[in-house]
């Protein structure tokens, strides 16, 4: 008897876990504002600033790091990523609604909210640019399968906002 007792206990606490898992697992992931994210930038500044020019003095120009420091290659030339600079992008997305890090050449995207899925790619990011965005990257470009959408906060660091549906 005392042991039916104890497995109905355990059922209900595992049944109990599994919906709770479930739940927080379809939730829609919650993307800051631009507000939010650009008082977070400006509280954490000097930081921000310290971690895009660490990354911008590695040997690889195209990688990028998530919240746990795994570092994710793009292309063919390959070369390490220091530990410093896992360890300063970690620091920076423990105390901000940071989760990603990307470097693309002279670009170095703090990605907030990012979806890649089969019918959509959308990311809201901050963007420090080296060359106070003088490319033409920076144009804005909208229609129909594409908009993208730049708020200025200072010379070097843009707020970018981008959506586009990818063809099948």
């Amino acid at each position: 008897m005392a042991n039916s007792r104890k497995l109905s206990y355990v059922l209900i606490a595992g049944a109990t876990m599994f919906a709770a898992l479930a739940t927080v697992g379809c939730k829609a992931p919650i993307v800051p504002d631009d507000d939010s994210i650009i008082k977070t930038y400006r509280d954490n500044r000097k930081s921000y600033d310290e971690v895009a020019e660490i990354l911008l003095k590695e040997a690889n120009q195209k990688f990028s790091v998530d919240r746990n420091g795994n570092v994710k290659y793009f292309g063919t030339d390959k070369p390490e990523v220091s530990l410093k600079a896992r360890r300063a992008c970690q620091q920076i997305m423990s105390r901000t609604f940071c989760l990603l890090i990307r470097r693309d050449g002279v670009l170095i995207n703090f990605i907030f909210f990012e979806d890649l899925t089969r019918d959509h790619f959308r990311r809201k990011a901050l963007i420090f640019d080296k060359d106070d965005f003088k490319g033409p990257v920076w144009q804005s470009k909208t229609g129909e399968n594409f908009n993208v959408r730049f708020v200025p906060i200072e010379p070097q660091w843009q707020m970018e906002y981008k959506y586009e549906q990818l063809k099948p």
